[in-house]
């Protein structure tokens, strides 16, 4: 039996230059914003699994494992 995880959760409005930061060694950059896009850095740890996932039928699908962004 797979044990479900609790998640939490946070809405924020961020400024281009600001940056969240989860737990103590990952952090996410906001860089520039432009129309509906928003560019963003993700820095954590090698071992650390980064993904990003389609929301609302879109196509597009990118995973990384340990890449230098």
């Amino acid at each position: 039996m797979v044990k479900k995880t609790r998640l939490s959760g946070l809405v924020m409005d961020l400024r281009q230059g600001e940056s969240i930061t989860l737990g103590h060694n990952i952090k996410i950059h906001f860089l520039e914003k432009s129309g509906r896009i928003t560019r963003v850095r993700i820095a954590a740890p090698l071992d650390v699994r980064i993904s990003k996932e389609s929301i609302k039928g879109e196509d597009s699908h990118h995973e990384t494992q340990g890449q230098a962004l």
